[in-house]
């Protein structure tokens, strides 16, 4: 039975009439002064189920197993890994820009989230992000509206272009998908650096309540956080590159709502990154632009 002491591996050898203890975790673990310790070189082979658990102590995924985003799940992506970033967002949450003294000329201490309307897997997300976008315009009103390309459909993309209804829509532009600008994504190497937070949907429903775009929040309010100018284009009108699965939250939200941590490539396959990113956050699982789970 394998257990982590002093960031390494132990390994033990039980019977099944020897004690074990309940950990933090919720798993049954050997004790140093009972059982006893199995030598690695007299080891040939040894299969370890690998288990992440959920906040509330529950096994939610097995290593390997596909992420599912449920309906209200949040993610918010930082660029470039840094494990002080990391430390920083355990111990004062995901939280406006300004509080690290950082300005912010449009959207004032406030965190931008991407929600999830359905149901819908990991992988299939991150496919559908990290292509491109065709945005177009109404040609009768002032209104926008857009068409995804997915990253596994990009070769075949002249085929959406055929799609257009041209007699009610004309392209206003086409660039990359939003998403893929701040979280980890399969089309660019410098993008595989990247992490992004899920966070859990347990409170999403009041979470909303303070988001700028929900109209819950009165105008004069929505005034302080940001400027006339932005008022206009993001709150009264609609900015052609603005989405309906991005809401922008006043504050910011605490740590211990983020249950699983995606990471780019160059961190899958950092292995110090990993055990850096278990160690800060030892109750949530990482995975990978595959959606699945690694750790």
């Amino acid at each position: 039975l394998p257990k982590v002491e002093n960031n390494d591996i132990v390994f033990y050898r039980i019977n099944y009439d020897e004690k074990l203890y309940k950990s933090n975790f919720n798993v049954y673990e050997p004790l140093g002064d009972i059982n006893k310790k199995i030598n690695k070189n007299d080891i040939d082979l040894l299969i370890v189920p690998g288990v992440c658990f959920d906040e509330n102590k529950n096994r939610k995924y097995k290593i390997g197993d596909e992420v599912i985003l449920n309906k209200g799940t949040l993610l918010h992506g930082i660029k470039s890994y840094g494990k002080d970033k990391l430390l920083n967002i355990k111990k004062d949450g995901i939280i406006f820009s300004e509080y690290r003294g950082i300005e912010v000329l449009q959207q004032k201490f406030c965190v931008c989230f991407w929600i999830m309307n359905d149901k819908i897997k990991l992988s299939e997300y991150i496919d559908y992000y990290s292509g491109d976008t065709i945005y177009l315009k109404n040609r009768f009103c002032n209104k926008f509206d857009n068409i995804y390309i997915p990253y596994s459909s990009y070769d075949d993309r002249f085929s959406l272009f055929k799609n257009v209804n041209y007699l009610k829509y004309k392209i206003h532009f086409v660039r990359e998908s939003k998403e893929n600008r701040f979280m980890p994504s399969f089309s660019l190497k410098s993008k595989d650096d990247y992490v992004a937070f899920i966070l859990n949907n347990k409170y999403t429903d009041k979470i909303l309540d303070y988001d700028l775009y929900q109209g819950k929040i009165e105008l004069d309010i929505i005034k302080k956080f940001i400027p006339e100018w932005a008022v206009k284009a993001t709150i009264l009108n609609k900015l052609p590159t603005q989405t309906d699965h991005e809401i922008s939250i006043i504050y910011g939200l605490p740590s211990s709502f983020i249950e699983g941590v995606l990471v780019g490539r160059l961190v899958e396959s950092n292995l110090n990154y990993l055990k850096e990113i278990k160690s800060i956050f030892p109750n949530c699982y990482i995975c990978n632009l595959d959606g699945k789970v690694i750790m």
